[in-house]
């Protein structure tokens, strides 16, 4: 299967209770996630020193991912994931497809899915 489509940025926010080591563990989680999902290719940010509570090959710290994806269908794949994922966290992620961003929480689903739909339909229909 071709990734070549489109990319999606993303990166969990910090907020004041989360320290550099346990962002990292977070977007490692969210990797996992993502991972399982066979429409779409995850690659890792990395930068700067990696924690030493992470097992890394390159000790570089992770601080975002980046989602290949090959069409509006795989985009709403991965939008779904990170919405399921967020639940029941204090969390927000960010993400970015060519400078458009989209800012989702743990927050009530309803309140951001027209949000949430609009920006798939942006990006998701340019591949069909």
């Amino acid at each position: 299967m071709s990734y070549g489509f489109g990319r999606v940025a993303i990166q969990v926010e910090p907020d004041s209770e989360l320290h550099g080591e346990d962002l990292e563990l977070l977007t490692r989680q969210l990797r996992q996630e993502l991972a399982e999902l066979k429409l779409v290719s995850v690659g890792m940010i990395r930068t700067g020193p990696g924690s030493p509570r992470v097992r890394a090959t390159d000790n570089l710290a992770v601080t975002g991912l980046v989602v290949s994806f090959a069409d509006g269908a795989a985009l709403s794949a991965v939008v779904a994931a990170v919405l399921a994922w967020l639940v029941g966290r204090r969390r927000w992620v960010r993400l970015d497809v060519n400078d458009d961003v989209l800012e989702v929480s743990g927050a009530s689903l309803d309140d951001q899915r027209r949000r949430v739909d609009r920006w798939i339909a942006r990006h998701g229909a340019a591949a069909a």
